[in-house]
């Protein structure tokens, strides 16, 4: 637990870009439980809270009831292409 703080409170210009996952890269299969398609969106992203998306570096910040946050960033990836 004290490792999801440290990295929610980083400090994205604090981290090097090359270090980051590319969330386009990113594919969790959809046939697994919600709480496993959790845990490999985590898994695979390493950090969920500083990311690429293409060339942009993303810092998300997360709601327990808020929107989707895939549909929201697809509309913002495909408005920048």
């Amino acid at each position: 637990m004290n490792t999801v703080i440290s990295i929610k409170y980083t400090n994205f210009l604090n981290v090097p870009k090359d270090s980051l996952t590319d969330i386009t890269d990113v594919n969790v299969n959809k046939e697994l439980s919600k709480k496993d398609r959790i845990k490999e969106f985590i898994n695979q992203m390493k950090n969920p809270y500083i990311y690429k998306c293409g060339k942009f570096i993303v810092n998300s910040k997360y709601t327990k009831n808020g929107f989707y946050m895939e549909d929201q960033l697809r509309s913002v990836c495909e408005s920048k292409s």
